[in-house]
């Protein structure tokens, strides 16, 4: 008669080292593929936007259409626009309150694009979408250096 040894178990009771391990494999596999299911997405990348376009171009024309005036976002608004800054240092501030409203470089989710571009929120001072402003924002938005528009011209006297 010969010998059982540790590696020949018993046929009768079986083997738990191998149950053990496959169950073990199936729990990894599932916690893993669980995991790969609701894993949170990677930050969005950030657009930078470019300081000195926002300096020439974007803060005077959302000045030109009102935005920094005192019963908008000269107050006491979320995206705080100053009405009068008196130097670039004071505009490139504003351009840190600004930033989060630019959205990740998508003009279309842009809050800032949306409701500048919105006559239910801007009012009559709402970029036409095809104006040489929302063009502008569109492209700082997504990263672009742009230049200003040109200043509408001021009605003529009588």
């Amino acid at each position: 008669m010969r010998r059982r040894s540790a590696r020949d178990p018993d046929p009768a009771t079986g083997s738990p080292a191998l149950p053990l391990a496959l169950a073990v494999a199936v729990l990894v596999v599932l916690g893993f593929s669980r995991w790969w299911v609701t894993r949170p997405a990677p930050p969005a990348r950030s657009t930078p936007l470019d300081a000195g376009s926002y300096v020439t171009a974007i803060a005077p024309a959302l000045r030109r259409a009102g935005c920094g005036a005192r019963a908008c976002h000269g107050g006491a608004a979320p995206m705080r626009l100053d009405p009068a800054p008196s130097h670039a240092a004071a505009m490139l501030a504003e351009l840190d309150a600004v930033r989060p409203f630019a959205g990740r470089g998508v003009p279309a989710e842009s809050p800032l694009w949306l409701r500048a571009t919105s006559p239910a929120h801007a009012g009559a001072g709402a970029f036409g979408l095809t104006s040489c402003e929302a063009r502008a924002l569109a492209r700082w938005v997504g990263g672009a250096a742009v230049r200003s528009c040109a200043a509408p011209l001021p009605p003529p006297l009588r």
